[in-house]
C-alpha cells in the first residue's frame, strides 16, 4: 500500500486540476494533460468525473479542494483515498 501511495504522490505533486463552467476539466501532471467531463450530485456533495463512481467532496474553498473516493485493486482490495489540491 505504501508503494501505491508514494506513486500517486509522485504523479500528482505539482499537478493542476481546472474545472470549467461548461462541465469539462483539465488535469495537468508530469507535463501531460488529461481532459474529461464533470458534474455534481443533486445535493452538491459528490463530484462525478467521466461518469465514474462519485467522489465525496470533503473540502471546497478558494484555496483547497479535497475529494474522497473508493479505489479497488486486484491485490489490495478496496480502500478509501483522499486527494487534496491546494492553491
Amino acid at each position: 500500500m505504501q508503494q501505491a501511495v508514494a506513486l500517486v504522490q509522485a504523479l500528482l505533486t505539482n499537478s493542476v486540476l481546472n474545472f470549467n463552467a461548461d462541465g469539462t476539466y483539465i488535469l495537468t501532471a508530469l507535463n501531460d494533460s488529461d481532459t474529461g467531463t464533470w458534474s455534481l450530485s443533486a445535493d452538491e456533495t459528490m463530484l462525478i468525473m467521466d461518469n465514474d463512481e462519485p467522489g465525496k467532496i470533503v473540502t471546497l474553498t478558494e484555496e483547497e479542494f479535497a475529494l474522497e473516493g473508493t479505489e479497488t485493486d486486484n491485490q489490495l482490495g478496496s480502500y478509501t483515498v483522499t486527494l487534496w489540491w491546494i492553491k
